[in-house]
């Protein structure tokens, strides 16, 4: 482990650095006074080490709070700083999270979102381009871009595939 090797090391070289060449009373009081150094060091740098730990951890907390917020907002008119906002988060650490953790950025991913919610609703024979794409909080001309461009299909080929299937 890493972080133990660093204490170890740090440990060794102080207490290197404590040895006295003095016998006497006073020399034992700064062996002592310097291994009490040591100590509260040792105790620092476990303590900013375990904080490390926890916050490594947090990330996936911000990200699954993204990801259920974006899910249950998706037919709505939301951006990315919202999502940001709600998490707690500004906008570009929100991104840098996706980008490392989940290879794409939160504007792709709550795209993807609504290009799976927009499949869900194409399935009711009844829907039409224009009411999905403004349930999802898009233009018609811009859900049929985006949608193609996920899909490889427009949305009215999809639904006539998806209706002559049945």
């Amino acid at each position: 482990n890493i972080t133990c090797s660093i204490i170890h090391k740090v440990h060794n070289d102080n207490i290197l650095a404590c040895e006295s060449p003095l016998n006497s009373t006073s020399g034992e009081l700064i062996r002592l006074s310097c291994m009490y150094s040591i100590l509260s060091e040792e105790y620092s740098l476990c303590s900013r080490f375990a904080e490390l730990n926890t916050q490594s951890n947090d990330y996936e907390d911000y990200i699954q709070k993204a990801i259920t917020f974006m899910e249950a907002n998706c037919t709505h008119k939301i951006k990315i700083s919202d999502v940001a906002k709600h998490v707690g988060l500004n906008r570009s650490y929100l991104f840098t999270l996706f980008k490392e953790h989940l290879t794409e950025s939160p504007q792709e991913f709550l795209t993807r979102l609504r290009i799976k919610k927009a499949c869900e609703m194409f399935r009711d024979a009844g829907a039409t381009v224009s009411s999905v794409a403004y349930s999802l909080g898009y233009e018609p001309r811009a859900l049929t871009r985006l949608f193609k461009q996920i899909t490889g299909y427009t949305p009215t080929e999809y639904r006539k595939n998806l209706h002559n299937d049945r």
